[in-house]
């Protein structure tokens, strides 16, 4: 798997960082508690890996508080 540093402009790997971030901290917001991500120290796979885990905590928080099921 490529470097996403190599892959992306360093604007966009900027963004898709700041975008892991914000889920991160959405996450630490609705539920009390977060991974604790060592952004700096993830690769590409554990970046995607670690952005695909926090939406989908995300979804399935917002689940919850609709009183929604999967």
């Amino acid at each position: 798997m490529r470097n996403p540093k190599e892959a992306l402009t360093k604007a966009g790997y900027e963004a898709y960082r700041a975008h892991l971030w914000n889920l991160r901290e959405a996450l630490f917001f609705l539920t009390g508690h977060a991974e604790d991500l060592e952004l700096d120290a993830l690769d590409d796979g554990e970046l995607c890996r670690g952005l695909y885990t926090l939406e989908g905590a995300l979804h399935t928080h917002r689940l919850v508080l609709l009183g929604e099921s999967r």
